[in-house]
């Protein structure tokens, strides 16, 4: 016999609700921002930041999914760049 444990109250323990966000926000300037819109800081060359780091809030669902789906754009912008420094210096 197995029990289980099901919870069907509507309140969040506040471990549920910890979601770090905000701290590198991205835009296309580094007068109010500190990524470009690629998650690369601006003054660095070989730096990438994924994660909820660029986000500027949370919102009411968990962040982990569209993380994921940033870092795999960030991931296809860092081989598109590599392919083009390639090409540059084969010919």
């Amino acid at each position: 016999m197995s029990h289980q444990n099901v919870y069907l109250g509507k309140q969040i323990p506040i471990g549920g609700v910890r979601h770090q966000s905000g701290t590198c926000r991205f835009r296309t300037g580094p007068k109010t921002s500190v990524l470009d819109v690629n998650c690369k800081p601006h003054e660095l060359d070989n730096l990438y930041v994924v994660g909820t780091n660029f986000f500027p809030s949370i919102g009411v669902v968990n962040p982990s999914l569209t993380a994921i789906a940033d870092a795999l754009r960030v991931g296809e912008h860092i081989l598109q760049r590599l392919n083009g420094l390639q090409a540059v210096k084969t010919s």
